[in-house]
């Protein structure tokens, strides 16, 4: 049996390595505005105007990685109100 979900990741790592660099700023800009709760929306995207354009391949791709993170993981780790690990 084929692990469907497996390959709709698989197929959406394929897309992304292929990406041009404009619409994966775009993307990550977009997911930085639109997420599961407004404090999140708000730092996130301050720190997408101020930060994005300038981040290095490897910390685009950490950031992509920090997006897919649960938002209130995020608001728990930027206020300090837990650790990160």
């Amino acid at each position: 049996a084929i692990d469907f979900r497996m390959w709709q990741l698989d197929a959406k790592l394929d897309v992304m390595k292929h990406e041009e660099p404009e619409h994966r700023l775009k993307r990550l800009y977009m997911r930085s505005m639109r997420r599961g709760i407004k404090e999140m929306d708000i730092i996130l995207t301050r720190f997408a105007d101020v930060r994005l354009n300038g981040l290095s391949e490897g910390d685009l791709e950490l950031y992509d990685g920090l997006l897919s993170e649960n938002d209130q993981d995020l608001l728990q780790w930027v206020t300090g109100a837990a650790d990160v690990h």
